[in-house]
C-alpha cells in the first residue's frame, strides 16, 4: 500500500483519539475504549509508514495532517474559533510538510 495511505490513516486515527478525549475524556467506558483503539490503530499505521518513508518526513506529515484534522474538528464539532494567526500557522505547517515531502 502507498505510504500516503499509511500516513493519512495514522493521522486520522491519532486525531480520532484526540477528539474522543475532548468529547468523553479518558475514563473507563466508551470514550476510553475509543481513544485506546484509535491510538493503537494509529500506531500500527505509523509503523507501516515508517517502513517505507524516512522518519522525519513521516513524523512531520503525520503531525501536520493530524493537527489539520483536529483544528477542523474543533471548529465543526466543538464550536471552537481560531484567530487568523492560528489559521495561518496551520496552513504554514501543511505547506512546510509539502515542501519536506518533495
Amino acid at each position: 500500500m502507498s505510504p500516503v495511505v499509511w500516513v493519512l490513516g495514522s493521522a486520522a486515527c491519532y486525531a480520532a483519539a484526540m477528539i474522543a478525549l475532548k468529547a468523553w475524556g479518558f475514563s473507563i467506558g466508551i470514550g476510553g475504549a475509543l481513544c485506546v483503539a484509535a491510538f493503537l490503530l494509529g500506531a500500527a499505521f505509523e509503523a507501516a509508514a515508517l517502513r517505507e518513508v524516512r522518519l522525519g518526513v513521516a513524523y512531520a506529515a503525520i503531525i501536520a495532517v493530524e493537527s489539520a484534522i483536529v483544528l477542523v474538528a474543533g471548529l465543526m464539532l466543538f464550536g471552537e474559533t481560531y484567530s487568523y494567526r492560528e489559521i495561518a500557522g496551520g496552513a504554514f505547517m501543511l505547506f512546510g510538510v509539502a515542501l519536506l515531502a518533495v
